[in-house]
């Protein structure tokens, strides 16, 4: 008995292919939305914190590289200090820009000894809304491409 349909099986298979990376796509993009989420969530509730002027003490200069290699992003890590409630407190901060110099005054949020760099309220709920995007866009890429491996069989 002849193969009615030569190459089915090549072409069952690339869908699979095309399906699978559909997947891992979908979660990726989940997992990335998720991370977001949670990261403007966190800059959210630093709003609410204690706003104060602290002194930069010690930088370090801190590059990261994305995976593409074609641009770099250069920041400063900081320890900086401040005086809340009577005492005198300290963390460790990365900013979103370099420049920063020992003995600078700085804008910061504090709660106990955590503090973060003062940023615009905007960018908390900006980054909450792409987070959200790309979690639902992740969960229906993923639910899409389970669905069309079933239909096909």
């Amino acid at each position: 008995m002849t193969n009615q349909f030569p190459g089915a099986s090549t072409a069952h298979r690339s869908a699979a292919t095309w399906r699978g990376l559909r997947r891992a796509s979908g979660i990726l993009m989940a997992i990335v939305g998720l991370i977001a989420v949670a990261s403007g969530i966190h800059l959210a509730i630093s709003h609410s914190w204690q706003k104060t002027t602290g002194q930069v003490d010690s930088c370090q200069l801190v590059t990261t590289h994305p995976s593409n290699n074609t641009t770099k992003h250069v920041a400063d890590r900081c320890a900086v200090t401040w005086t809340q409630d009577g005492g005198s407190h300290s963390d460790t901060i990365t900013f979103s820009k370099a420049g920063y110099t020992p003995g600078q005054a700085v804008t910061l949020r504090v709660s106990g000894d955590n503090a973060a760099e003062d940023s615009a309220a905007w960018i908390s709920w900006f980054t909450i809304a792409v987070g959200i995007v790309l979690l639902a866009g992740g969960v229906v890429m993923f639910a899409t491409a389970r669905r069309q491996g079933r239909s096909r069989g």
